[in-house]
């Protein structure tokens, strides 16, 4: 992966922004299921496949990009608050 242009600091990253909340275990691991059946169980993995440096930061003005072929882009800018 590259670093999104415009990037301050030079590092991608990833993220679940879409997630509304948070939710709990049993909530979670019912999405898994809906659709599908494990009769000898599952593993759900959740979280970042990119671990930046100790002491990165995203900074304002950066851009947060993630690309997904055949179904498109999302890309947010990193603002102060």
């Amino acid at each position: 992966m590259k670093p999104s242009a415009g990037s301050a600091s030079g590092y991608p990253s990833t993220g679940l922004s879409f997630m509304n909340a948070p939710c709990s275990f049993e909530e979670l691991g019912s999405y898994l299921f809906r659709s599908q059946v494990f009769p000898g169980g599952a593993v759900l993995l959740t979280g970042t496949g990119i671990v930046p440096p100790d002491g990165f930061t995203l900074q304002p003005k950066d851009r947060v990009r993630i690309q997904i072929s055949g179904i498109g882009t999302l890309e947010n800018p990193v603002v102060e608050v």
